[in-house]
């Protein structure tokens, strides 16, 4: 995979599109790239546009795992430098639990889901994308996805302020995967739920403080669910800082059909 990059003047002309292939061409040693997610800032040297992605490279033994989550700067959107610092990093485990070591829902890989928008209080929330190593029906696909949140500084986006400990959604229709079957021909990967979408959905009536969004995400690589999210902002000092962002519900469940949206 490899993230490339086409501008145009005319979207719905479809011979108005240039191509200007590859955007990082091997820069920083990354030979596999995926998933870019861009903040569109001011576009200056001092204020450039962010972009977290997924990635692989050289130094990465697994692969199929992105380990980190690079970021780039860019002042046009057309050129782009690779940061020596990370966005995020995947978290083998989060201590000990009955003297049982948990993992994370983002232990094995992580990967940028949609672009990140902004919240009342002028921070970015980021949706993204985690897996664990887990058995599935299929013996040489050991992954199972999850959907995380990261809170992000609206004057420095690189900067993270909180991230999710739990997953927000997690592979449990027929249509993710779940109890995969090859041959009902339900879902075509076992356990995959893979946010690429969100879209502000107005604030919440009772209560002016939360936020609501709504995130579109692929289902066992053949389907698409749409997600309700609540973000809950506290300000203190009305200053607007973010005390705590609670996503809810943690994985709303309406039927047990993929209605593809």
């Amino acid at each position: 995979a490899c993230l490339a990059l086409a501008t145009t003047p005319d979207p719905a002309n479809a011979s108005a599109w240039v191509d200007h292939g590859a955007i990082f061409r091997g820069a920083g040693g990354y030979q596999w790239t995926k998933s870019g997610a861009v903040i569109e800032r001011a576009g200056t040297e001092a204020d450039p546009h962010v972009m977290a992605f997924g990635s692989w490279n050289t130094l990465t033994p697994e692969w199929v795992s992105p380990i980190y989550m690079p970021v780039a700067y860019s002042a046009d959107m057309r050129r782009w430098s690779v940061s020596p610092t990370y966005l995020l990093e995947r978290r083998a485990t989060n201590g000990t639990a009955g003297g049982t070591r948990t993992a994370y829902p983002d232990g094995y890989l992580v990967e940028p889901g949609p672009p990140p928008l902004r919240l009342a209080d002028g921070n970015y929330l980021m949706l993204y994308n985690g897996a664990t190593r887990c058995d599935t029906a299929v013996a040489s696909y050991k992954r199972c996805y999850h959907l995380l949140w990261a809170i992000l500084d609206g004057g420095d986006p690189t900067v993270v302020l909180a991230r999710a400990h739990e997953s927000l959604l997690d592979p449990e229709m027929p249509w993710e995967g779940a109890d995969f079957n090859a041959s009902a021909g339900v879902a075509a990967t076992p356990n995959v739920v893979f946010v690429e979408g969100l879209v502000p959905w107005g604030k919440a009536r009772e209560q002016s403080h939360r936020q609501i969004f709504r995130a579109y995400y692929g289902g066992g690589d053949a389907a698409v669910g749409a997600l309700e999210v609540i973000v809950e902002v506290e300000e203190r000092g009305g200053s607007g800082t973010l005390a705590h962002a609670s996503l809810l519900p943690k994985a709303p469940r309406r039927g047990g059909n993929a209605r593809a949206w």
